[in-house]
């Protein structure tokens, strides 16, 4: 039983310890873990067993509202707008960063920009060198009631960007869609399917509580480690880094073609850019693919669904008075492994 499973039945059992009479067998079971579990608590206290790394953490998701209540530089709409991430931030606020993000929280601005790209509508950046959320096409904090995937999309990266430390840059945006779609908007739109549905697939393979906790330090040797404890193929490891972001470099020079007409030029160079996008996804499934076998599950109908998925072309192309546009299609099944609240408070607050 590695660090992380241990902790998790520590966890477990100190605070359902009536389950373990449910049966002799399972009772004793239990009983031996729980043991093991009350060993960590008289070693490392409670903080040392709820805390897997030496961080300062908030102790509870209030305390977290509270900072965001104290910035002086953001309107109360924009201060609501932050509790389009509150179910995500109430479930996990004990992985968040305390020592990072009291000062982020009580300190970070929105600053609204015309576009300087080429990206189609509404989209946004979190710039955590200055301490910026900037929102393009966007005048004020209604537009951002109105798109209010594309705030949460980057206030997820409030939460976990670190500029000083190194993740990957693939599984930055992939995590941060797929909670995005599991956790804050229903209507969600994002050309970050590819990245999405491999974030779903580690987290099936590694669990999530250990993705997320990767995700919001922002260190890939933690997502590293956790691999290593399923396959000790390095080369499969590094191969699967490697392409990875490899794919996301491709997806996000794509993007610039998509939901347009193209000229005969931009086809051509969409369509390169599309069969290395096609190479590169099989690539990445197979490096996948090695280690949920070593895991005994990419026969199971949930991982192979997704698998299946990720296979599929996101973009069709569509034939509009004789020209070439090119369609996006979003095919992620929603298998939801974090989770799903169809009750959660934007929603609430909207249809109040």
């Amino acid at each position: 039983m590695n660090k992380g499973e241990l902790i998790k039945k520590a966890k477990e059992h100190l605070y359902s310890v009536r389950k373990c009479y449910t049966s002799n067998y399972d009772y004793n079971n239990k009983l031996f873990s729980f043991s093991i579990a009350f060993s960590i608590l008289l070693s490392n206290g409670i903080n040392g067993l709820l805390n897997t790394r030496d961080v300062d953490r908030f102790q509870s998701a209030e305390s977290v509202y509270e900072y965001i209540d104290k910035n002086p530089y953001l309107d109360e709409e924009e201060k609501e707008s932050l509790y389009y991430v509150s179910d995500f931030v109430d479930d996990y606020y004990q992985l968040l960063d305390a020592s990072v993000l009291r000062s982020r929280l009580q300190n970070f601005d929105i600053d609204y920009k015309e576009a300087l790209s080429e990206a189609p509508g509404i989209y946004g950046a979190w710039m955590p060198n200055i301490n910026v959320v900037k929102f393009y096409y966007c005048d004020n904090s209604d537009d951002i009631s109105k798109n209010n995937s594309i705030a949460s999309h980057e206030y997820y990266h409030l939460l976990s960007v670190k500029y000083n430390k190194e993740y990957s840059e693939c599984l930055s945006e992939g995590v941060t869609s797929l909670l995005n779609y599991e956790y804050s908007d229903f209507n969600n739109k994002d050309y970050y399917v590819k990245e999405r549905q491999i974030a779903r697939m580690l987290s099936m393979i590694i669990g999530k509580d250990e993705l997320i906790e990767s995700y919001l330090e922002y260190d890939n040797d933690m997502l590293k480690k956790s691999l290593k404890e399923i396959s000790t193929n390095k080369e499969e490891l590094d191969s699967l880094f490697e392409n990875m972001e490899k794919l996301h470099s491709v997806n996000i020079k794509i993007s610039k073609y998509v939901e347009k007409v193209l000229s005969d030029e931009e086809y051509d160079k969409f369509d390169k850019l599309l069969r290395e996008k096609q190479r590169l996804t099989i690539e990445v499934a197979r490096n996948i693919n090695h280690f949920a076998r070593s895991k005994d599950i990419s026969f199971e109908p949930e991982f192979a669904n997704v698998i299946t998925n990720f296979m599929k072309d996101d973009y069709e192309i569509m034939i509009i008075d004789e020209k070439k546009y090119v369609n996006f299609v979003d095919n992620d099944i929603q298998t939801y492994v974090i989770k799903r609240n169809v009750n959660n408070k934007v929603y609430k607050k909207e249809n109040d």
